[in-house]
């Protein structure tokens, strides 16, 4: 799904010639969800319950303020990506960082030994992206090249 959106904000907004600016695009699409968001919340009977929760666990309500100004710098910064480098490219960037922040957490903080699993996935994340890498290599070298119909002179044809 979230190659799918990438691609197409790709093709769509960035490929316009006066396309908007990645963290207006951010907000626009934060504040459409946080509407929908709240009517929904407020027609059910959950505000009641999050009072409840919220009052017997109040720092959640700072933590979760900064989990979501963090989320919105992470999807402006990943929208800045597809904006610059395309969408194959942030997802490649994506995928990469999710890697390392499961590693991170995994043997870092909770000290887990790395098993046999994890490195051939690793591997073939990293074989995937060689391959990746390789094909926009040969892509961009034979688009570079002249075509046949470019090379062939009119001199001296009249």
């Amino acid at each position: 799904a979230d190659s799918f959106v990438s691609t197409f904000e790709q093709c769509t907004i960035f490929a316009r010639e006066t396309r908007p600016p990645p963290a207006e695009l951010v907000l626009y699409t934060y504040a459409m969800a946080a509407f929908q968001s709240f009517l929904v919340f407020v027609s059910s009977d959950e505000p009641q319950h999050a009072y409840t929760f919220f009052s017997a666990n109040p720092t959640l309500l700072a933590k979760m303020f900064c989990s979501e100004i963090f989320g919105y710098a992470s999807i402006s910064m990943v929208v800045r990506l597809v904006a610059h480098y395309g969408a194959t490219n942030a997802e490649v960037a994506k995928t990469a960082r999710k890697g390392v922040v499961l590693f991170f957490s995994l043997v870092v903080i909770e000290g887990k030994a790395i098993k046999g699993a994890q490195v051939r996935g690793a591997l073939v994340f990293l074989a995937g992206t060689a391959v990746f890498v390789e094909a926009k290599r040969r892509r961009k070298a034979r688009s570079s090249r002249p075509r046949l119909y470019q090379q062939v002179s009119t001199e001296g044809l009249v």
